[in-house]
């Protein structure tokens, strides 16, 4: 997998843990994925839901907005000897599931490595709460 649709993979499965709808990737000449445009589907009054570009991998505001909307606590490492950050999250798919990401700072990029380590966590929210769903649809399929 490419590095261009490895980051489209976590966008699309971070905005799938935040109840965002990705209508289409906005993507540069080289398939660089720089934005999901999204729709707000949190709400179910269509004349509410709106449309933007969702750039928590780049943004400092967007990242922070996911980080808190999915209770994600993040922060410099403390033991490391290489620059790192650290992002976690417990609890949100089920009790005990704990999901945590270390990301490397480099070129000196601290908010970069912040911003990696809670998409990272987020994206393995919404991966996990996508197999829920498959799984939930194959045990009323069988039914």
């Amino acid at each position: 997998m490419t590095e261009q649709a490895e980051m489209r993979e976590l966008l699309e499965l971070a905005a799938l843990a935040l109840g965002l709808t990705v209508i289409h990737p906005e993507e540069t000449k080289r398939g660089e994925c720089i934005a999901l445009r999204c729709s707000d589907q949190l709400t179910k009054d269509p004349a509410s839901q709106f449309e933007y570009h969702w750039r928590p991998h780049t943004d400092d505001g967007d990242s922070r907005r996911l980080q808190v909307a999915l209770g994600i606590e993040c922060g410099p490492s403390l033991v490391s000897k290489t620059p790192e950050w650290w992002a976690y999250q417990s609890g949100v798919i089920g009790k005990g599931d704990v999901t945590e990401e270390l990301v490397e700072v480099t070129n000196g990029d601290s908010p970069a490595a912040a911003r990696l380590a809670v998409l990272k966590v987020a994206a393995e929210i919404g991966r996990r709460m996508k197999c829920l769903r498959a799984g939930a649809r194959k045990g009323r399929n069988a039914a």
